[in-house]
């Protein structure tokens, strides 16, 4: 790996490099360039044009999350520009679901090779483990913990899961969100209007290995994320990561959410308080037997779809074809 120095750093759409990648095009000669970021990012306007001159028989490969979905970005007619010629530039696309996919169709508007790529997990890490210690400490003895993991963020949805456990008529029943963000207020402020905000526990953001502890302390893991014109949840790596701890989910129909669970959790209306609930009262009241059995599929799907020997694989048989091989 060699990293080159960028400028804005952490705004993925709006980096570029700075100096390095043009040398390093002319000297390694690569067969195929795998870029991993958005087709309107200046990055990909930068990579299509330095490849034009330094490496015009590479296969250029775009994996893109969103498909189109252009975000809030000052320079817009810079963004449709590098989209533009991105997307006419490549000779394929790795996509995360099939909305993504059909975004892709619409706006590239020819023949081009499209392989669905998601994010992966590693079920060495993502296992599941004992979560007594991480519930007392987290004063959780006893409780029956409701989980989720991710941003705090009026699209996310957590108003709607916050509506939900104040619904849920489950004394023992507590929240516990891992995660950051400027709607924490809100929040807060929403669980003390409805009189329940000695029920939520507030975890910041951990490392990985740490987030397999809190996983562990979960009895089920929510992501109720909504769609809006600008963002939809495009894949939803935590119900995996979840799910490959062996923690049963609970997702709502955006975006990606529901190709990942499919039959390995529940997946309800977004903004759908009862919902939530209903389906959060389903999970607890599941039979052991059928729950376990619920698991075990949950972790063998995170397995073949999700795993990195799974997608090595696949991703070799994308860079095979593209090279014709």
């Amino acid at each position: 790996m060699i990293r080159l120095p960028n400028t804005f750093p952490g705004y993925g759409e709006r980096h570029f490099y700075l100096w390095g990648l043009a040398r390093q095009l002319r000297t390694f000669k690569p067969d195929i360039i795998h870029l991993e970021q958005e087709p309107f990012s200046l990055v990909a306007l930068q990579v299509v044009l330095l490849k034009r001159l330094f490496a015009p028989n590479a296969r250029l490969l775009i994996r893109t999350s969103t498909g189109g979905i252009f975000r809030r970005m000052k320079l817009h007619w810079l963004a449709s520009l590098a989209e533009r010629v991105s997307l006419n530039e490549a000779d394929g696309f790795f996509y995360l679901y099939s909305g993504a996919l059909k975004r892709l169709q619409d706006r590239v508007g020819r023949q081009v090779s499209m392989f669905y790529h998601p994010n992966g997990v590693d079920p060495s890490v993502f296992s599941p483990r004992q979560g007594t210690d991480v519930r007392k400490k987290l004063g959780l003895q006893g409780a029956y913990v409701i989980g989720y993991v991710g941003r705090f963020v009026p699209e996310k949805g957590i108003q709607y899961l916050i509506d939900a456990l104040a619904q849920l008529n489950m004394p023992d029943a507590r929240l516990l969100l891992v995660g950051t963000g400027p709607y924490r207020p809100t929040l807060e402020e929403r669980a003390a209007q409805l009189g329940i905000l000695e029920r939520l526990v507030f975890h910041p953001v951990v490392k990985q290995r740490e987030l397999v502890d809190l996983y562990s302390a979960m009895n089920v893991m929510v992501l109720p994320s909504y769609s809006t014109p600008l963002w939809e949840e495009f894949f939803g790596r935590v119900l995996v990561e979840a799910m490959s701890c062996g923690v049963p989910v609970i997702g709502t129909a955006s975006g990606g959410i529901p190709e990942v669970i499919r039959a390995c959790g529940a997946v309800v209306a977004p903004k759908d308080s009862r919902g939530l609930a209903d389906a959060i009262h389903a999970a607890r009241h599941t039979p052991p037997e059928q729950l376990e059995q619920q698991i075990v599929a949950a972790q063998s799907w995170t397995r073949e779809r999700f795993s990195w020997e799974s997608l090595a694989g696949s991703l070799f048989m994308a860079y095979s074809r593209v090279l014709g091989g």
